[in-house]
């Protein structure tokens, strides 16, 4: 008793050293919980990404909220500051855009057509290059997402945009062009196959005349083997 009277100030110090202790024990248990938390979420080109139960339950994917990097582009489409919804809006746009671009289709015998691109239904092919964005940087703690975000945004990120156009619009179109008595017979399939593969790449590298494959009926011929037939 004599002792606890003496030493007063010692017993309140190792007290208040056993609650520093055990508070400080406490807390970094906290902070390893929420950091594991963290780590086990998906971790996207646009941080971590907040799950929605309710909008899982509907799509079947987690719902991301945020947007993508600085530096991020789909083809020609700067998507950066983007949500993916707000990105898929921009490329629908610049479809719509370049659908203005006016090109001529040729064949031997036939008048040269003028057309825009857009008359053969332009549409976004590789749609789930959006699903590759919300993959970069899965797996990484903070300090890495943080060095792969700036990383993109100074050295820049560029995914493909893969353009098409719709196979029964561009066969109607090429089906119902008037080739008259040239004699000419285009080639529908591979006229197609033209349009529908690399025109879209050629028109961005400045081509504006496509030739269609065609083929010239020689007419005289025909009529001289009707002629020998008995």
């Amino acid at each position: 008793m004599q002792g606890i009277r003496r030493y007063p100030l010692l017993i309140v110090l190792a007290v208040f050293l056993v609650i520093s202790i055990v508070a400080g024990i406490a807390s970094e248990r906290k902070v390893k919980r929420v950091i594991e938390k963290q780590d086990d979420q998906p971790v996207t080109i646009r941080g971590i990404a907040n799950e929605s139960e309710e909008e899982e339950e509907k799509t079947g994917k987690p719902h991301f909220e945020g947007t993508i990097y600085k530096g991020v582009r789909i083809g020609a489409v700067d998507v950066s500051g983007k949500t993916p919804e707000e990105a898929e809006s921009a490329i629908e746009a610049y479809l719509n855009e370049i659908g203005k671009t006016k090109i001529t289709l040729k064949a031997e015998g036939i008048d040269p057509i003028e057309v825009e691109i857009g008359e053969f239904r332009p549409y976004w092919e590789n749609t789930r290059v959006i699903d590759t964005l919300l993959e970069v940087g899965e797996g990484a703690n903070v300090i890495e997402r943080y060095t792969r975000e700036k990383d993109i945004e100074i050295e820049g990120m560029e995914l493909p945009l893969d353009v098409s156009f719709d196979k029964q619009v561009v066969m109607d179109f090429l089906a119902a062009i008037d080739t008259g008595d040239s004699g000419t017979i285009i080639n529908i399939a591979e006229s197609a196959a033209m349009i529908q593969n690399t025109m879209y790449e050629r028109v961005l590298a400045g081509e504006r005349e496509f030739t269609l494959p065609a083929e010239q009926l020689l007419i005289n011929d025909i009529e001289e083997d009707d002629e020998q037939e008995p």
